[in-house]
């Protein structure tokens, strides 16, 4: 390792394959922790199987808890030639339960029609077991024939949040019975397909937000997209927050919650950064990153005692930029470029895709997978502290 790597205190673990032989190569917005320091992270091949795994505290090595395939099979579940590209999900710990959905199709456009749907999937601590809960649900999947791609806790102890991709649905889950809302969209979507914001988000008002859009998928109307949309669970309707701006039709792309949850820090793709005060319900915009314009924030990391945030960049072109640590500094409202990531450690020099955040063990120190667009190389889990720096 160089010096710089010693003094940031990285560690890195190579997910292993599965029992019944998935490789993982990717891993898509799919790491998350518990409040026990557990880390969770999804592998995936983006073709035929994604799986969950674990990393408890203090282990020299992940191990597999579970996959699409196996768990859909032992639950009758699995239809013939059925794939499982990836999990698109953070995992959702809540209590002693974690759950992720999945997503079999990344276009946005009508090829999603021609999947059976998304499936929705619970690990178990109490017994270590993984099992697709969504066979329980009429058809047998959480949403169909759309994917899942951001999963949130509704405010309700039973159910869960779900936003559909490419058809931008809201949907609740119910994981205790067999139970499941389609809520549907804002009627000012002007479109039958779109990007899907990441995240979804609940506030102490009961409603969930959501946001769409983002110009690297087509051109999306400002008036449209530039802003918060929720959806009311007290009244059963959509509504808009056209005052909540975003710099652009870009929708939201990672985000954490302080741990008093009176604050929800969102990211989008390019490193802009905005705040949602539970307390007031009110949202702004806080400053940027300096990145350049190949260059997609989808590793964030908040850092309450530090007044900072950390952030980790991929980059759609490694020809033109290079991915690289950045740091913002909540009370100068500024964001820098600390290091590239090939300055770090060697085995970051051809990756070009980072993704993960709001994964953090008891010691604070931040996890994100790594991985290379252009081939196959094993997935990998890094570990990184820089409080140091």
């Amino acid at each position: 390792m160089t010096s710089r790597s010693s003094r940031i205190a990285l560690r890195q673990f190579e997910f292993p394959d599965t029992e019944n032989g998935l490789t993982p190569t990717e891993c898509w917005h799919c790491v998350g922790s518990d409040e026990h320091g557990r880390i969770f992270a999804g592998g995936m091949d983006h073709r035929t199987n994604a799986a969950l795994y674990l990393l408890e505290p203090g282990a020299k090595a992940m191990i597999c808890i579970g996959d699409a395939s196996s768990a859909s099979l032992a639950a009758g579940n699995l239809t013939r030639g059925e794939t499982f590209q990836k999990f698109h999900t953070r995992p959702l710990a809540r209590g002693r339960m974690v759950y992720v959905a999945s997503l079999n199709y990344s276009g946005i456009d009508a090829g999603y029609k021609g999947e059976r749907g998304a499936h929705l999937y619970r690990y178990s601590l109490d017994d270590a077991s993984f099992r697709d809960l969504s066979a329980l649900y009429p058809g047998g999947l959480a949403s169909g024939p759309s994917g899942i791609v951001a999963l949130a806790s509704s405010g309700s102890s039973d159910w869960i949040a779900g936003m559909t991709t490419p058809d931008a649905n809201l949907i609740l889950l119910n994981t205790k019975s067999s139970t499941k809302k389609l809520l549907g969209r804002p009627d000012a979507y002007d479109r039958d397909h779109l990007y899907a914001g990441r995240v979804l988000w609940c506030g102490s008002d009961e409603r969930i937000y959501f946001t769409a859009g983002n110009p690297y998928w087509g051109s999306y109307d400002n008036e449209i997209y530039n802003h918060v949309h929720y959806y009311d669970q007290k009244l059963g309707k959509f509504g808009e927050q056209p005052n909540w701006r975003l710099r652009e039709s870009r929708a939201i792309e990672t985000c954490q919650w302080t741990n008093d949850r009176e604050k929800c820090f969102l990211v989008d793709d390019v490193g802009r950064i905005y705040v949602f005060d539970n307390r007031k319900i009110d949202f702004n915009e806080l400053g940027a990153l300096p990145t350049m314009p190949d260059e997609r924030i989808w590793v964030f990391h908040l850092f309450e005692e530090m007044n900072a945030a950390f952030f980790i960049s991929s980059t759609v072109d490694l020809k033109r930029s290079l991915p690289a640590l950045y740091k913002f500094d909540f009370q100068a409202g500024k964001g820098i470029r600390i290091c590239y990531l090939r300055d770090i450690h060697s085995n970051f020099e051809d990756k070009d895709f980072f993704t993960g955040y709001d994964a953090q063990d008891l010691e604070r120190r931040f996890y994100f997978t790594s991985f290379s667009s252009r081939s196959n190389q094993r997935l990998v889990l890094n570990r990184m502290d820089p409080r140091h720096l």
